[in-house]
């Protein structure tokens, strides 16, 4: 696991998820969600994390897709808009994404000047 320090550090390096909460397993978001059509874009620390100590669980979003429908209508029912929350999860990721993008570029540019 890494430390808060070395989280932030990587974080730094690019627009690219990795995971925040320390106590899950640095392969977390590889392992776990590892499916047939699925495109996962890493930093390299955690490809060499997957390939040193990863074991992937095979398909775990498809058995999951009933118990995530099921989840999405008792919060309906709740009053939680689902398409809101996916809304602003969407635009919070691409703001996120293109934070992380902006300040890539500015590093490269000054390394370069």
């Amino acid at each position: 696991a890494r430390t808060p320090q070395e989280s932030m550090e990587l974080d730094r390096g690019g627009p690219h998820i990795i995971v925040k909460d320390l106590a899950y397993d640095d392969t977390r978001y590889v392992v776990d969600l590892a499916v047939a059509g699925c495109v996962n874009t890493m930093p390299e620390a955690t490809m060499e994390a997957v390939f040193d100590h990863g074991s992937c669980k095979g398909d775990t979003i498809t058995p999951s897709i009933a118990a995530a429908a099921a989840t999405w209508q008792a919060l309906e029912a709740l009053g939680i808009d689902r398409i809101a929350v996916c809304d602003k999860l969407e635009a919070d990721g691409v703001t996120s994404f293109i934070s992380a993008w902006e300040r890539l570029r500015d590093t490269v540019r000054s390394a370069m000047a």
